[in-house]
């Protein structure tokens, strides 16, 4: 991240990975607090016709950081002791 411009990899709908820069200006002033490194966002471009021709349009959309709560962890962690059991024990050979 830079002063008026960030680094980013992508991953394309097909799963190639490819390098690009964005400028500051692109992101939207209440979303730059989540542009950290490793930052996760989608990158949408669209075309847009009209009467007076085509144009294309982009955006980007950060994703805010997910954190479970305490009390959803705890919650979670119980409903999936009762969907599959209690943690495995392997057997040591």
């Amino acid at each position: 991240m830079y002063n008026d411009y960030f680094s980013a990899y992508m991953i394309d709908l097909k799963g190639k990975e490819i390098g690009a820069e964005f400028d500051m200006n692109s992101v939207d002033p209440n979303s730059r607090e989540l542009l950290k490194p490793r930052a996760q966002f989608a990158y949408y471009v669209s075309r847009i016709d009209s009467i007076k021709g085509r144009r294309t349009a982009s955006a980007l959309v950060f994703s805010k950081p997910f954190r479970l709560s305490y009390e959803s962890k705890e919650a979670l962690l119980k409903r999936a002791e009762e969907l599959f059991g209690p943690e495995p024990i392997f057997d040591e050979e």
